[in-house]
């Protein structure tokens, strides 16, 4: 819709590369993502993904916080940057190092933050 309505051209458009597990590492503890990366989570841990297992769920979820990331270094750099992709918005419970679960509001903030490091 935005290049067919010409809000957007082509090469406004750009390709995230997936986070690294270092930046994945800022949200979450290493447990969970150890257990995410080796597909060795538990049925309790299944239930909070809310979401089906899968070693391409992970790779679509890493590859969303690295559009967060290049949304946020698009904002500084050209002064706006939208992450088209989204992301999983779902509920947290505890904070957000011990939950499974991470909304697209505190990619972009950990996006941020990491940017102004």
């Amino acid at each position: 819709m935005l290049l067919r309505e010409n809000i957007a051209a082509a090469q406004d458009f750009l390709r995230p590369e997936a986070a690294s597990d270092e930046d994945i590492l800022r949200v979450h503890t290493a447990d969970w993502v150890r257990k995410l990366k080796t597909g060795t989570l538990t049925a309790s841990d299944v239930m909070k993904l809310e979401v089906p297992y899968s070693a391409e769920l992970v790779e679509a979820v890493w590859l969303a916080a690295g559009g967060s990331i290049l949304a946020a270094q698009s904002a500084l750099h050209d002064g706006f940057g939208s992450n088209l992709g989204g992301g999983f918005i779902m509920r947290i419970r505890g904070t957000e190092k011990d939950s499974a679960r991470f909304t697209t509001w505190q990619w972009q903030f950990e996006s941020c933050r990491r940017m102004a490091r």
